[in-house]
């Protein structure tokens, strides 16, 4: 009993609650979406941030199905002169796709003291002096938290980040080669502070 009792991984106020513990072969340096890179990192961004699709857990081979989109994407062929083409046409003739992906009503940020706004619909805590961060230890220090509903335009913005030299994400130069527009747009917003990603528009994402 005595051995079992030192060997606890929970804490004394953890021992009523559900708690996973998991191990990491790796120390993760970034929980950054835009960032990250490793299965380790991506193994708790993954518990945080959800995507649209995932992978089915139990189906094998892999298929992919539906997390925060309502369905699978509705897929659209065009063609050079960025007209439509009917389905079954050849692969020769596809120069481009448009995914078109519906988000599913009522999915909600999980409480946080970022999302708080008071009575006016201002958000408390977005313009804190020095002197009112430097007593904040935790999130727990924050008296009020809020939600919001999660948009599209989420998503949007996130790709945009990608593009964000700053950020030097690892995946920017590959979705050069997927996303028309990326390209021109990483190069306008170079010189632009980040707060501008949020109005600049990229011709393959709406």
């Amino acid at each position: 009993w005595e051995a079992t009792q030192l060997n606890n991984p929970y804490t004394e106020d953890e021992g009523s609650r559900s708690v996973l513990y998991e191990s990491f072969s790796e120390r993760p340096k970034h929980l950054e979406p835009a960032v990250a890179y490793s299965s380790n990192e991506y193994a708790i961004i993954g518990q945080i941030y959800e995507p649209p699709f995932q992978y089915h857990y139990l189906k094998r081979p892999y298929q992919l199905v539906p997390l925060t989109a309502s369905k699978m994407p509705d897929i659209h062929y065009l063609n050079a002169q960025g007209e439509p083409l009917a389905q079954g046409t050849k692969d020769s003739d596809i120069a481009f796709t448009d995914y078109l992906i519906n988000i599913k009503p009522k999915a909600v940020y999980q409480p946080h003291p970022a999302l708080a706004k008071n009575t006016a619909g201002d958000y408390l805590y977005h313009q804190l002096s020095p002197a009112q961060i430097e007593p904040l230890h935790s999130l727990t220090d924050f008296k009020e938290t809020g939600s919001r509903e999660l948009t599209a335009d989420d998503y949007v913005y996130q790709i945009k980040r990608l593009a964000y030299p700053k950020l030097q994400s690892p995946i920017a130069e590959l979705m050069k080669n997927y996303i028309v527009g990326f390209d021109d747009f990483a190069k306008q917003v170079a010189n632009q502070p980040k707060k501008a990603l949020k109005n600049q528009p990229i011709t393959g994402v709406q």
